[in-house]
């Protein structure tokens, strides 16, 4: 099995865990993304989406595998990931921001020169610099993601799931256009994962 199918696959049989009936499987992707472990009540202070990608990363055998355990805030941010960005890379060329020490390459979505495809992470810097996996590319340009720390946005219903806090949401698929041209998707970026 490939990197990106083993990656959908991981992410995917995760999607509905949450603090209510998965506690101990949501601290375990502390524990791998930091190297140290949480109480519930600090992980729910954090945004736990970078935790989650990297869980699956690490479950997948990825190879580059992204840094664990850096000292705040680089252990909480998504630049461990991002090698470059639309080939650039140095302090001056930013996502969001985060300069890049990671281990992948991006694209910035609004550049057209990357068509992701599953098994490929997304950025949205924009978004309270939310990271997540893309599942599915769709016909309609679309795409259908895996996310941690996430449930449905205002308006789309009320889910039993979520819980109060910044780091209350739970593992949640989601359909997303990020050539929308909304706000919430400016800066957004497509992580390619090798093959």
């Amino acid at each position: 099995m490939s990197y990106v199918d083993s990656i959908v696959a991981f992410a995917a049989g995760e999607e509905g865990k949450n603090w209510k009936t998965d506690e101990a499987r949501i601290l375990e992707y502390f524990r791998v993304a930091t190297g140290n472990g949480y109480t519930k009540a600090q992980a729910k202070t954090l945004s736990w989406c970078t935790f989650f990608v990297m869980w699956v990363l690490k479950q997948s055998e990825m190879d580059p595998f992204p840094a664990v355990g850096l000292p705040p805030p680089e252990n909480f941010s998504v630049a461990r990931f991002l090698m470059s960005l639309d080939g650039k890379t140095g302090a001056t060329n930013k996502a969001g921001s985060h300069s890049y020490w990671g281990v992948y390459p991006a694209f910035s979505v609004a550049s057209k020169g990357y068509q992701p495809k599953a098994g490929d992470l997304f950025y949205l810097p924009a978004a309270d610099n939310h990271i997540g996996i893309v599942e599915e590319v769709l016909d309609s340009g679309s795409i259908m993601t895996l996310n941690g720390n996430s449930g449905p946005a205002k308006g789309e219903g009320f889910d039993a799931r979520l819980e109060t806090g910044i780091g209350g949401g739970f593992v949640f698929r989601k359909r997303r256009n990020l050539r929308d041209n909304a706000a919430k998707h400016a800066g957004a970026c497509w992580i390619q994962i090798p093959d």
